[in-house]
C-alpha cells in the first residue's frame, strides 16, 4: 500500500544513510543524537515558559495604562514596560545561549555523511 509519499509501506530496511553506517558507528552517534533532542526539548520548554511570561506581564501593563490619570503616568508604564522588557529579553537570550549549547556535541573534525 503505497503512503502519502507514493513508495510502498512496506520496509525493505533502514533508510540508506542510516545504513551506510555500522552497527558500531550507530551506537556511537546515539548518544549525541539522544542529547540534541533532549537540548531541543528544553529550549522549546524554555521558550514557552518565556512568552506565558511576557504575556502575562504584557497584560498587567495594559491593565495598567487603563488606571493612570494623566499622561504623565502613561509614560511612567511604558519606561517601566521597556525596562522590565529588556531585563527579562536580555536575561532569557542568556538563558537560551547557555541552554542551546550545553548538550550539544562538539563534531569531530571530517566527520559527514556516508556518500
Amino acid at each position: 500500500m503505497p503512503d502519502t509519499h507514493g513508495k510502498s509501506s512496506a520496509s525493505t530496511g533502514p533508510p540508506a544513510v542510516v545504513a551506510a553506517y555500522s552497527s558500531d558507528e550507530i551506537n556511537d552517534i546515539l548518544p549525541d543524537a539522544t542529547a540534541w533532542w533532549s537540548t531541543w526539548a528544553d529550549c522549546q520548554q524554555e521558550i514557552a515558559e518565556f512568552v506565558s511570561t511576557r504575556i502575562a506581564k504584557d497584560q498587567d501593563i495594559v491593565r495598567s495604562v487603563f488606571t493612570v490619570h494623566s499622561l504623565t503616568d502613561v509614560f511612567e508604564v511604558q519606561s517601566r514596560w521597556m525596562s522590565e522588557a529588556s531585563q527579562d529579553y536580555s536575561v532569557e537570550a542568556i538563558k537560551f545561549a547557555a541552554l542551546s549549547t550545553a548538550n550539544v556535541p562538539v563534531l569531530e573534525p571530517g566527520l559527514r555523511f556516508p556518500d
